[in-house]
């Protein structure tokens, strides 16, 4: 086997194991969302999911102000990412 061959072997050998591992994780946020109402329900007041085109791509938590407070804070942080919806009022 060439040096060349080895090495495309090698690299094509990562992709694959890249591209599943972030299938697992895909499915275990697919869990871990289904697990939290679909998304809308977090332990903490000030804790929002961030959802890009349907997708749970991660959360934004806000303390130290009243309850009402750290969620409106939350929906603005949530409300200036391109594409994020605001799911405060589901």
């Amino acid at each position: 086997m060439s040096q060349t061959t080895k090495a495309t072997k090698s690299v094509s050998d990562h992709i694959r194991a890249l591209y599943h591992r972030l299938t697992d994780l895909d499915s275990r946020l697919a869990k871990l969302e289904s697990r939290t109402d679909g998304g809308k329900a977090t332990n903490l007041r000030g804790g929002l999911p961030i959802v890009v085109d349907g997708h749970l791509i991660g959360a934004i938590g806000v303390g130290s102000g009243t309850g009402e407070q750290d969620v409106e804070v939350a929906a603005a942080g949530v409300a200036a990412l391109a594409g994020a919806k605001d799911r405060t009022s589901e």
